[in-house]
């Protein structure tokens, strides 16, 4: 029987995307080189569960043949800008794994879905659209924007259907193993729970447009099934809470007083806001974010609460 492969499968949203889709019936096959995901996170789920480099095609392309794969999730990769410093080695790692996933689903006539990141519109006005101009400003910028003209390329050449899915701010659970990586109203909550002060970089007027993981795994689901080859789709709310609104809404929630510290900025050409527009998914592919931010963060709240061996 054919399998669904979900690359970087231990990770973040790769672990919820794993327990929905076994949770729905499917045969999964999840992969991961544990650069940070960890295989505890599918604890109890029946599924098969691989350490493998998807740089290394040799290896990956035994997995696929093995186990009949035509579908694959491609959610492996350095996910974070700061991953990137002094390490811009880093985009010919994640351009390499795309690559080999694209080359097998070639061969194999293998669906793609990817993951890419709204962080490329950090030069850009908001609310951003998918045919927006993309000039990338960082090294993980650049990795991401290679990926979706690779995937481009590999349709007109090689008729491969490769969907991309910008992502916008991704929060919720089984977040933990990113520590410092992990999204900010993960690290926040995480902050608000130990007593501690959370550190904002400038004044906290900057914005992200929150999107709980539970919206952001449908949305890919229904990207593989209905999104148009090689195509581009924001993943995100439509509405942007600034940094500031963000401490008070979880120190309303946790019950708690903490002020944040303000720190000067560290960051070269730091995303000041993101906020997304989605009418492009929603008329093409009809999914719609479920759920409102107080409600995310909530859920969140009780994951962490019952979970403490996996909070920081």
């Amino acid at each position: 029987m054919s399998k669904e492969l979900v690359t970087g499968g231990f990770g973040f949203i790769g672990t919820n995307l794993v327990r929905r889709l076994v949770a729905d019936g499917r045969d999964v096959v999840a992969v991961d080189n544990q650069f940070l995901g960890r295989v505890e996170n599918l604890d109890g789920v029946n599924c098969e569960k691989i350490v493998c480099d998807i740089c290394n095609f040799q290896k990956l392309k035994n997995i696929v043949e093995t186990h009949d794969i035509k579908k694959i999730y491609h959610l492996a990769g350095f996910s974070s800008a700061p991953m990137f410093k002094d390490h811009s080695e880093r985009i010919i790692s994640n351009l390499t794994g795309f690559k080999n996933i694209l080359e097998l689903a070639a061969t194999r006539k293998i669906n793609v879905v990817y993951a890419t990141t709204s962080s490329l519109y950090a030069r850009c006005q908001k609310p951003y659209t998918e045919d927006m101009k993309i000039v990338p400003g960082t090294p993980y910028e650049l990795s991401k924007y290679l990926m979706e003209i690779t995937a481009q390329m590999y349709l007109q050449y090689f008729g491969v259907s490769a969907k991309g899915a910008r992502f916008f701010s991704v929060y919720g659970p089984y977040e933990s193993h990113k520590t410092q990586y992990a999204n900010n109203a993960t690290q926040f909550l995480w902050d608000l729970r130990a007593g501690r002060a959370p550190i904002i970089y400038g004044d906290g007027t900057q914005t992200r447009d929150f999107t709980y993981v539970s919206d952001v795994v449908e949305a890919l689901m229904n990207i593989m099934e209905k999104g148009k080859d090689a195509e581009i789709y924001n993943v995100g709310t439509g509405i942007e809470y600034s940094f500031n609104q963000l401490v008070g809404i979880l120190n309303k929630k946790l019950g708690t007083n903490i002020k944040p510290t303000y720190v000067k900025n560290p960051l070269k050409n730091y995303v000041q806001s993101t906020l997304s527009d989605i009418s492009k998914i929603k008329r093409e592919i009809g999914w719609a974010p479920k759920m409102p931010f107080e409600d995310g963060l909530k859920k969140s709240i009780e994951f962490y609460s019952k979970n403490p061996q996996k909070e920081l």
